[in-house]
């Protein structure tokens, strides 16, 4: 696992810089990897019978009854497997939206599943996940900072029926997502890093929901 946590730096996000937030790593903690089992810890203290883990497995308990298991493949001794590792952690539940968030940690990168603790279906993120106030919809982004690659994204998806649907996609290069925080169910404040000569440059944007009625599917404006 040394390699991977050598590897795996704060570049996306989810590794706090000090702050003591509710969905945040202390100082200490310098690596995704252990960030999100950190993170999966704290969840498992506040829904005991959510989750397990055996070592490398994680085995989620659905709301159906069934137990859905994620395995681990940490890297060899010699790392020649590196293209394979792939590490699991529930670093998040939003029960009222009856989904998960998995972290999913690779040799040089990472990805997110949403789990439906329904179903079990599995939705494939590019980034970390923030559930709106009203429990209606998800906001997801991610930004590459250099060794770790990623696509800089933001998106927005409705659920409807324990399914999601995408409403708003954003892929730029030329800034990324650093902080994304709800002020309300329509209204999300973003603190967006832009490449500016040499340096990273913060600025605020609004995405603002346009749509006739909040409670269905609707655009969305940056701005």
């Amino acid at each position: 696992m040394a390699a991977v946590t050598v590897l795996l730096t704060s570049a996306f996000p989810g590794v706090s810089s000090g702050s003591s937030g509710p969905d945040e790593c202390p100082s200490t903690i310098h690596n995704l990897y252990e960030c999100s089992r950190y993170l999966e810890a704290k969840t498992a203290s506040l829904y005991p019978k959510l989750l397990s883990r055996k070592g490398g497995v994680l085995s989620v308990n659905l709301e159906s009854g069934r137990t859905k298991s994620f395995v681990d493949v940490d890297v060899s001794a010699d790392g020649e497997n590196w293209s394979e590792v792939k590490m699991y952690a529930l670093k998040r539940y939003f029960p009222a939206a009856h989904f998960a968030l998995i972290d999913v940690t690779y040799y040089e990168s990472g990805s997110f599943i949403l789990l439906n603790m329904v179903s079990g279906d599995e939705y494939p993120m590019n980034g970390d996940v923030s559930l709106s106030p009203d429990n209606k919809r998800v906001a997801v982004w991610n930004y590459d900072l250099g060794p770790v690659s990623g696509p800089n994204s933001l998106s927005v998806y409705v659920i409807e029926r324990l399914k999601l649907v995408q409403e708003f996609l954003l892929m730029d290069e030329s800034w990324g997502v650093e902080k994304l925080k709800w002020r309300d169910s329509g209204t999300i404040d973003i603190t967006a890093q832009e490449y500016a000569g040499n340096d990273w440059v913060s600025e605020h944007k609004t995405l603002r929901f346009i749509g006739k009625n909040i409670g269905s599917r609707g655009r969305w404006r940056l701005e």
